[in-house]
C-alpha cells in the first residue's frame, strides 16, 4: 500500500512543479507595448477646391472683313504661325473693282472740280470788273448784281464737289482697304487651335464678320475656376494656387490668384463667381479647354512636422488646449502642448512642443 501512495503522488508532484515552472515563464513576459506614432514631415494646406478650365491666356478669333468665297487657306490646325502672315485669300476680284469703280469716280470728281474753279475764278473776275465799272457810274447796278449772283452760285458749286470728293476719297480708301483684307493675316503669332471655315465656301461679311479661324498663344495658359458663393469669401486677389490636371500623375501647376469676377454666372441651380490666374506653358503640357482641379491655399506650412488629426486632444476644436500624448521612458503616455500649424482634413502641422523622435498616441481619445 505505501508504494502504491508513492506512485500515486510522483505524477502530482510533477504536475506541481510544472505548473511552477510555467507560471515563472508567463511572469517573465514583458508586458505588450502601446500603439504609437511618429511625426512625419510634410507639407500641409487648408485649402479651397474648385473645378476649373484652361484657357489660353491670349486668343484671337479671325474673321473675315469683306465678302465672297473663301479661295485659299493655307494653314491647318495646329500650325504654327507669326504676327502678319498669310493665313488665307477671299477672291479679290470683286474688291478690285469696286477699287477701280471709286478711283475712276473720283477722277471724275477731280475734273469737274477743275472745271468748277475756272468758273467759279472766271464768276469772280467778272463781278469785280463790273464793281469798278459801277464805281465810275458806267455798268448799270443790275448788271453788278447778276455778277454777284452767278459768283456766288459758281463758288457753291465748287465747295460742293470739294465735298464730293472727300466722300469720293473715303469710297477710294475703302475700297482699298476692302482689297487689302482679302488677304487675311495673322493679328498675333501663336497656334491655329480650331478652322471653321473651308476653301471654297463663300462668306458672307455684310453684317457681321464670319470667324475663319482661331488663333492662340499657348505659351501661357489662364486658369478659370469656378468659386461657389460659399467659398467666394474665403479666397482673396494675391492668394497662392496650385492645380493638376488629368493624366498628368502627380504634377502640379503654381500660380496666385489674380482677379475674381464680380457678377456671379449662373450655372443651373447654383451661381459662381470666376476666378482667373495664369501660369507659363513652356513644355506645351497644358492644352485649351483641359479640366482641372484647383486648391487655393488660405493657409500653409511646408515641411513641418505632421500629425494625423486624430492624434490632437480635442481634434483641434476651439477652446480646447492643443496637446498630444507622448510616450514617457515609463511607459505611460503623458500630454505635451503643442503650437500647431496649418491643417488639412487628415493631418496638422505641429510647429513646436515635440521632436522628430516623439512617439505619439495615435488616437488621443483612447488615452486615459
Amino acid at each position: 500500500m505505501r508504494r502504491r501512495g508513492l506512485l500515486y503522488a510522483a505524477p502530482v508532484g510533477l504536475a506541481l512543479l510544472g505548473a511552477a515552472a510555467t507560471g515563472q515563464l508567463l511572469s517573465a513576459s514583458p508586458p505588450a507595448a502601446p500603439e504609437t506614432i511618429t511625426p512625419q514631415r510634410r507639407d500641409v494646406a487648408r485649402t479651397v477646391t474648385a473645378t476649373a478650365e484652361l484657357l489660353p491666356a491670349r486668343e484671337v478669333e479671325v474673321g473675315a472683313q469683306v465678302s465672297g468665297q473663301l479661295s485659299r487657306l493655307l494653314v491647318a490646325e495646329g500650325d504654327r504661325v507669326e504676327a502678319g502672315q498669310l493665313l488665307a485669300e477671299i477672291d479679290p476680284r470683286r474688291a478690285a473693282a469696286e477699287l477701280l469703280r471709286a478711283e475712276a469716280a473720283l477722277a471724275a470728281l477731280e475734273a469737274e472740280i477743275l472745271i468748277a474753279g475756272e468758273q467759279a475764278a472766271m464768276a469772280r473776275r467778272q463781278h469785280e470788273r463790273l464793281a469798278r465799272l459801277g464805281a465810275r457810274g458806267v455798268s448799270a447796278p443790275a448788271a453788278i448784281e447778276d455778277a454777284a449772283s452767278q459768283r456766288a452760285i459758281a463758288e457753291a458749286r465748287l465747295t460742293v464737289l470739294q465735298a464730293q470728293k472727300r466722300q469720293a476719297e473715303a469710297a477710294a480708301e475703302t475700297a482699298q482697304l476692302n482689297l487689302q483684307n482679302t488677304r487675311i493675316l495673322a493679328p498675333i503669332a501663336g497656334t491655329v487651335t480650331q478652322i471653321l471655315a473651308r476653301q471654297g465656301q463663300v462668306l458672307n461679311a455684310t453684317n457681321t464678320a464670319p470667324v475663319i479661324l482661331r488663333i492662340a498663344d499657348l505659351s501661357e495658359m489662364r486658369l478659370r475656376a469656378e468659386l461657389s458663393e460659399a467659398d467666394v469669401w474665403r479666397v482673396r486677389p494675391g492668394q497662392p494656387a496650385w492645380f493638376t490636371v488629368i493624366g498628368a500623375g502627380e504634377r502640379r501647376w503654381e500660380g496666385r490668384l489674380e482677379a475674381i469676377q464680380p457678377e456671379a454666372v449662373p450655372n443651373r441651380d447654383t451661381v459662381f463667381f470666376h476666378g482667373h490666374f495664369v501660369v507659363p506653358n513652356t513644355d506645351g503640357a497644358l492644352r485649351s479647354r483641359m479640366s482641372a482641379q484647383v486648391f487655393f491655399v488660405l493657409e500653409e506650412s511646408r515641411g513641418a512636422l505632421a500629425l494625423p488629426l486624430a492624434a490632437l486632444r480635442g481634434a483641434g476644436r476651439r477652446g480646447a488646449e492643443d496637446a498630444v500624448a507622448v510616450l514617457q521612458p515609463d511607459g505611460r503616455f503623458a500630454w505635451t502642448p503643442v503650437r500647431l500649424g496649418a491643417r488639412d482634413e487628415v493631418h496638422v502641422a505641429v510647429l513646436d512642443g515635440i521632436g522628430e523622435e516623439a512617439r505619439i498616441a495615435p488616437r488621443a481619445e483612447r488615452v486615459r
